[in-house]
């Protein structure tokens, strides 16, 4: 339980001044996130046999397009 209140804490420092500075994008940036990974988390529990596997090209050339895109604009 160590680690976890650190990591957390740890976290919750970094995270904490973004909302000060940024509130509302840093808010609409997290659901995004969520919405993306949990709709990734169901379609994989969804998939039979371990076909969501393969699509690692394909998702890893979408985030180097975010990755990008963020270093870009």
């Amino acid at each position: 339980y160590v680690h976890l209140t650190g990591h957390s804490a740890l976290i919750g420092t970094l995270i904490a001044p973004l909302m000060l500075l940024g509130g509302p994008l840093v808010l609409r940036a997290a659901a995004v996130t969520g919405g993306v990974v949990g709709a990734l988390s169901l379609t994989a529990a969804c998939a039979p046999d371990g076909k969501f596997l393969t699509w690692g090209g394909p998702l890893a050339i979408g985030l180097g397009g975010v990755a990008w895109h963020a270093w870009v604009g």
